[in-house]
């Protein structure tokens, strides 16, 4: 079984945080996030970091304004220890 990330949508302002939720039998390493607008281009990523040392929460602060949030699309990509990756993407419905 791989990661599990479940996204949980944003505002679009910079300094919002982006929540990821992510699981894995063993324990996930890493989990980097990506924002794209409605056309597709890509206007921030980054890696988020856990919340709490153990939880299965991991945010991703925005760094930009995204002005055109709705039909803007978040991607989170979980790695576990062994290296194995999930992705989730998640369009923004503003």
């Amino acid at each position: 079984r791989g990661t599990g990330p479940t996204t949980l949508w944003r505002r679009g302002r910079a300094g919002d945080p982006i929540i990821v939720r992510a699981t894995d039998d063993f324990k996930v390493a890493g989990v980097e996030v990506s924002v794209y607008n409605p056309a597709g281009d890509l206007l921030e990523q980054g890696k988020a970091f856990r919340q709490g040392n153990e939880g299965t929460d991991w945010v991703y602060i925005a760094g930009h304004e995204n002005i055109e949030l709705t039909g803007s699309k978040i991607t989170a990509v979980a790695t576990d220890l062994p290296g194995n990756s999930a992705s989730l993407s998640i369009n923004v419905l503003g």
